[in-house]
């Protein structure tokens, strides 16, 4: 499946590229005139690039819209709609922006589930509704491209609108690890996949009301003990149960939960879940035996991978601060403690800030104690 991935990303970018040729390179000789250098005919160039970037934009949107729609259709109440880093949020009722990222995502809209009966919920349309207005859009502008003269930025919109189009709703479609199309393939006649589907978007819909962590339903996330571990939903509700105990600072009895769990859903687990699990694990580590050889052996290249790019996460900076306290680096805990104030006033849900902000007062209590 990986193989297949990059194939078809290698693939489609160089549909992209061709596209791109089509119309970028014309429109810059245009714009440029027959008597300007190289140096003029590279800017407009890179401001034709500049532009595409801005239509890719537009293409997540119209993705993320697309969920959105086939939410609100399917009973679904809105909660936060992100592209990229800025994010739309009802929080306590009120819509605010506010700056969140999510590795490995452009885009999200995360919605508030109908309630839970027996038959479970709706889950097909809301997770292809962004496929769906990806193709819709394609549909229409395709025509468009035989009309518009390529040698513009009229031309230039319509051709890698469409293209642009064409490529996220395959990249979407197509399952593949973690996306819209797996996920619907996963949720597929599978009713634990389904509740756990809704547990997962029923506690970000209850972080977004201002729900405390501590205060979320005990059994929000259980499972049945016989549910199938390999389905990525069913994983991701076993990770998220076993971080419970750390809600109410059971921090042993959540570190060997977590361990259980990881070892449990193995590669099934959404990388960025597994991630922010093993990170809870270095802190435990930290907070009580602060053992090197069991530090060292967290710390693979995946995890530096992606700590650096969630480097923006609370619970991320928290680690890395108390890692700072650990090693006596009062300079860089002091840049970790900056980091965190910075995000803090940014930040969607102030329910994780205030619990982040309390553990790394432990974390700073802790190694003072442990220095005198």
């Amino acid at each position: 499946m990986k193989t297949f991935k990059k194939l078809l990303r290698i693939l489609l970018g160089l549909v992209m590229g061709a596209s791109f040729g089509l119309c970028a390179i014309p429109n810059a000789i245009r714009m440029a005139g027959k008597d300007a250098s190289f140096l003029v005919f590279e800017s407009l160039l890179v401001l034709n690039c500049l532009f595409v970037v801005l239509v890719y934009d537009l293409v997540i949107m119209v993705h993320e819209a697309g969920h959105l729609i086939a939410g609100l259709l399917s009973g679904y109440s809105f909660v936060s709609y992100r592209v990229f880093s800025i994010t739309l949020i009802k929080l306590n009722g009120k819509l605010k922006l506010k700056r969140f990222s999510l590795a490995g995502t452009a885009g999200q809209c995360l919605m508030k589930p109908p309630v839970w009966t027996e038959k479970g919920i709706p889950v097909r349309l809301y997770n292809l509704g962004g496929i769906l207005l990806n193709v819709l859009c394609f549909v229409v502008s395709l025509p468009l491209c035989f009309v518009v003269p390529m040698a513009s930025f009229g031309g230039m919109f319509v051709l890698s609108f469409a293209v642009l189009s064409a490529i996220t709703a395959l990249m979407n479609g197509i399952p593949m690890a973690n996306n819209d199309g797996d996920n619907a393939v996963n949720l597929e006649k599978n009713l634990v996949a389904v509740r756990a589907f809704w547990s997962s978007m029923m506690g970000n819909a209850l972080l977004a009301e201002g729900v405390a962590l501590a205060d979320f339903p005990q059994d929000l996330y259980a499972v049945p003990e016989d549910a199938d571990p390999t389905n990525p939903h069913i994983a991701s509700s076993i990770a998220s149960n076993a971080q419970i105990p750390l809600f109410h600072h059971r921090f042993e009895d959540g570190d060997r939960a977590i361990a259980e769990a990881l070892e449990k859903t193995g590669q099934s687990l959404h990388p960025v879940i597994r991630i922010l699990l093993v990170n809870e694990r270095i802190w435990f580590e930290l907070m009580h035996e602060n053992r090197k050889d069991i530090l060292d052996g967290f710390m693979t290249k995946e995890f530096v991978k992606y700590q650096k790019a969630m480097r923006t996460m609370p619970s991320m900076i928290r680690v890395l601060y108390t890692q700072a306290l650990a090693d006596g680096n009062a300079k860089d805990a002091q840049k970790h403690e900056a980091s965190f104030a910075k995000i803090a006033k940014t930040h969607p849900y102030q329910q994780e800030i205030d619990d982040e902000r309390y553990l790394m007062g432990l974390a700073k209590q802790h190694f003072a104690l442990s220095n005198t």
